[in-house]
């Protein structure tokens, strides 16, 4: 298991405070476990168990990430922008 530090000037960035409240779960959530170069496999149907919601609004909140996000050709895999 990796120990991460987080950064938390985050909470004073704009973009993140204007997320909304699961957006921000799903983006803590995204950085806890991807890669150590900051990426992960898309499993929306994952992600919204264990962040206790339903794929309908995970999806919508990786909409609302889209700015902080960047996904693979084949789109089964997102770069956190920020995490290195």
């Amino acid at each position: 298991m990796a120990y991460r530090f987080t950064n938390t000037d985050k909470w004073s960035d704009a973009w993140f405070s204007n997320l909304k409240p699961t957006e921000k779960l799903l983006f803590n959530y995204l950085c806890d476990n991807c890669d150590i170069a900051g990426f992960i496999e898309i499993n929306v149907k994952l992600w919204a168990s264990f962040i206790g919601t339903d794929s309908r609004t995970i999806e919508g909140a990786l909409k609302g990430l889209a700015r902080g996000l960047i996904y693979s050709n084949t789109n089964d895999c997102i770069y956190i922008r920020t995490f290195l």
